[in-house]
């Protein structure tokens, strides 16, 4: 509902209550993120990473904000760690796009190629495929993708429209189109939900 303080209000009082739990901890460095805050998604994600090294959702989205704050290696290679740790669709779309942005179109093709054959045989999320095709230049295809998504009530399209990464899609009429829609919902939900008094 692009109510970001409120979201960042939630996520860290999550944390209080919740200071064992990984998802807790990487769940606010998401919201950082997606709320626009790459450092603090990048401070939150590393203070994550010392009590959880091996948290895969952890390193994707430090990854993702090490690519915001243009240290492009630091985001490739935090991110080749994330998808050694699980080849999961989520972490190689990510991990595509940072490849596209050092020039290594190959092998973000060859990723696209993994996700595809993986999906002839299974369900696999459209998100990473979104991703995939905007960084190479796909513009169409990824369009089209989104659409999918829209039509199958894809959740994640809410927070997909937040992502630095699709950002060459902006200016595509598609893509505006698409946006308005989205936030003629959002108003909906504004107006529909009740009030929540503020987190302390």
């Amino acid at each position: 509902m692009e109510d970001r303080e409120r979201a960042f209000a939630h996520a860290e009082l999550a944390l209080r209550l919740d200071p064992l739990s990984e998802s807790t901890h990487f769940q606010l460095a998401w919201c950082y993120y997606f709320g626009g805050e790459p450092a603090r998604a990048l401070e939150q994600s590393r203070t994550t990473l010392e009590r959880f090294p091996d948290s895969l959702q952890t390193c994707c989205v430090l990854g993702l904000s090490y690519l915001s704050l243009g240290q492009v290696a630091e985001g490739v290679t935090t991110l080749e760690k994330a998808t050694s740790l699980s080849r999961e669709p989520f972490g190689l779309g990510y991990l595509g796009c940072a490849y596209v942005l050092v020039g290594r179109q190959e092998d973000a093709r060859a990723i696209l190629d993994e996700l595809l054959a993986r999906k002839a045989k299974r369900f696999v999320p459209l998100r990473p495929f979104i991703l995939l095709y905007t960084a190479l230049g796909d513009i169409d295809r990824a369009l089209d993708a989104l659409e999918d998504a829209y039509e199958q009530r894809d959740p994640t399209l809410l927070a997909m429209t937040a992502v630095p990464l699709l950002a060459r899609l902006r200016g595509q009429p598609q893509f505006e189109a698409l946006l308005a829609r989205l936030a003629a919902h959002r108003r909906n939900v504004r107006r529909l939900a009740p009030a929540h008094p503020s987190c302390p």
